[in-house]
Formats: C-alpha cells, structure tokens, sequence
C-alpha cells in the first residue's frame, strides 16, 4: 500500500536565477491559472485524493505564509497499489544556477512508504508524464526534520543551462 505523495503542505517559492517567480497559492483558484496554468495529474490509482489546497482556517498550522498552500493528503490505495500524484508548473525559463526553493511538513509521524520527488521537464507539452526525469527525492524519513514542522527545502536546477524552458512536478 504505497503512495507516491505524502500528506504534506506546502509553500512553493521558486527562486529562478535572476528571475524570482513565487507562487503562494493565494489566487482565487487551485490550481492557479496565473501567470501561467498550472496543472494537477494523477496515474488513475488512488483518485479520491488529490492535490488540493488549504486554507490558514480553520488551522493556522497547514500554511507556511500567506492565508493558503497546496497540500497532498494521504489516502489508503491498497496493498500491492502505487498513487502517483503530480502538480505541475507553467513552464518557467531557469536562469543560471538556478534552486527551486520551497517550505514542506508532513502531517503524520512515521514511514508509510511513502516518497516525495521533484521532477523536470524540457519538453514542450506540459502533460507528458513520460517526459519528466527525478531531480530529487526524499522519503517519509527524510522529508523532514520534525513532521509537523515547515522547512525549507533547495533543489538545484543547475544542471539545466541558463535559458532553458522546463516544467518542474511535485510528485
């Protein structure tokens, strides 16, 4: 009974060479249309929860910044079933040495197995799954310090030359 998305909440600050773009989720919908539509994916397996998000009431403690944040809950798909649930950017073009910053915590204690990725892609069509390489990936044991506690997390894009267009997935 794996899920490839925890439940955590999050606040996603990209800081993009010398391009800042941040999104708080703040926006009157989910997932945001502006600047740029983000997209919210899933595998077909576990579709009763998805991305979604959270508002500072009734529970100050879900949002990092602002009044809302962008959370995956979790939910109980079955022995022998993997969930794989995307939210995906607009595209964005990364400056050089660009990180994508952003704030997550995890709601429940322990290791349910979990895993936390973040993934690119360059390719032109926002929604080919297939396209997206891992960047970089966390467990349940790993995500976080303490659960409950936000912290930031930096993922290097330098990888990926000054001018280049990608998408970037919380998977």
């Amino acid at each position: 009974m794996k899920k490839i998305i925890l439940g955590i909440f999050m606040m996603i600050f990209p800081f993009l060479g010398f391009a800042q773009i941040t999104e708080g989720f703040e926006g009157a919908t989910f997932p945001p249309t502006t600047p740029g539509n983000w997209i919210v994916l899933d595998n077909g397996v576990g579709t009763t929860v998805s991305w979604a998000e959270v508002t500072l009431v009734p529970d100050a403690t879900r949002v990092h910044t602002g009044s809302k944040a962008a959370i995956m809950d979790r939910e109980n798909v079955g022995a022998g079933n993997t969930s794989i649930d995307w939210l995906i950017s607009p595209q964005i073009t990364v400056g050089a040495n660009s990180q994508l910053r952003f704030f997550t915590r995890q709601t429940f204690p322990g290791n349910n197995g979990s895993t936390y990725e973040i993934r690119v892609s360059t390719n032109a069509t926002q929604n080919n799954l297939a396209a997206y390489a891992p960047v970089q990936s966390w467990t349940e044991t790993t995500l976080n310090a303490t659960y409950y506690v936000y912290e930031e997390k930096i993922v290097s894009l330098a990888a990926y030359p000054a001018g280049t267009q990608l998408y970037i997935a919380f998977v």
